[in-house]
């Protein structure tokens, strides 16, 4: 018997948490997912020397938060309940610590399949579209991210666009979202932007991933596009509305710490721009 795939929903209580949550519940219809609902308490550091003190505010703080959980559950479900069939397996966690770090460890600890999590949209600052904790969490994550913006309406995972950057794991990778994505069903457009002039440096092309794909997943309904362009960011949101995408997945290399600092995130700016959701997959 193959076993349930399981969703981490991280939440602060927040809506675009919320949000995601419901995002989750709905999908989890579909791919007969069970969903873990965490929240992580902070310790408070003003009292982090008193012990006494310290028991008495984080015991606090998680009864706060048991009651919580339980309340947007309750809410959240009873918003869902007649849109879904399969009502899945809704487990709550509450933990104490950093939040993205412990996000990160309870995911790979308990191997989830992904981890499900939303994006504020509050005063144009790029970190706080993502948020410190979510732009974290997907840095770092053990396992596919969901990127959910926080005023992105559920639309079924069927329209999907695969940025590609021609790198060699790029026949896995597709290969993985299309069985993640199984349930749905999924049309998936493998895109490339290639800027003016640019010179490709590398062994894989898109003839090579069509080569790949109708010789290895005939059955997959896959296309590609490679586009010249003088903007990435203005392409990749005319193609996202030219062809109606639910969702967009993109692949993080692991990248060292000059890299980080170095390169520009083209998620973190689709997440300033797009109200499509983000798959966001994690190089090793």
């Amino acid at each position: 018997m193959q076993n349930k795939l399981k969703i981490l929903v991280p939440t602060d209580f927040s809506f675009s948490a919320e949000n995601a949550f419901r995002h989750a519940i709905l999908m989890a219809d579909q791919m007969k997912a069970d969903i873990s609902l965490i929240h992580v308490v902070n310790p408070d550091l003003a009292v982090i020397d008193v012990p006494v003190a310290i028991e008495i505010a984080m015991t606090e703080k998680m009864k706060i938060a048991n009651q919580k959980l339980f309340e947007l559950t309750s809410r959240i479900l009873s918003q869902t309940v007649q849109q879904i069939k399969n009502v899945p397996v809704i487990l709550t966690k509450i933990e104490m610590g950093n939040p993205e770090a412990v996000i990160n460890q309870f995911a790979k600890e308990h191997e989830y399949d992904f981890i499900c999590i939303g994006t504020r949209d509050e005063h144009g600052a790029i970190d706080k579209i993502l948020g410190s904790v979510a732009a974290n969490v997907i840095k770092k994550a053990p396992c596919p991210v969901f990127v959910i913006p926080e005023y992105a309406a559920y639309r079924k995972t069927t329209l999907v666009t695969y940025a590609t950057n021609f790198i060699e794991t790029d026949p896995y990778e597709i290969w993985r979202v299309s069985k993640l994505l199984e349930p749905f069903h999924p049309i998936i457009r493998c895109v490339h932007f290639t800027e003016f002039e640019e010179k490709q440096n590398t062994s894989l092309n898109m003839e090579k991933l069509k080569t790949f794909f109708s010789e290895n997943a005939p059955a997959l309904q896959i296309t590609f596009h490679e586009i010249a362009t003088e903007n990435k960011l203005d392409s990749m949101l005319e193609f996202l509305n030219t062809f109606e995408t639910n969702l967009l997945v993109t692949y993080q290399p692991h990248r060292n710490y000059w890299q980080r600092l170095m390169h520009r995130s083209f998620t973190k700016k689709m997440a300033l721009e797009s109200k499509t959701l983000i798959l966001v997959l994690r190089g090793k």
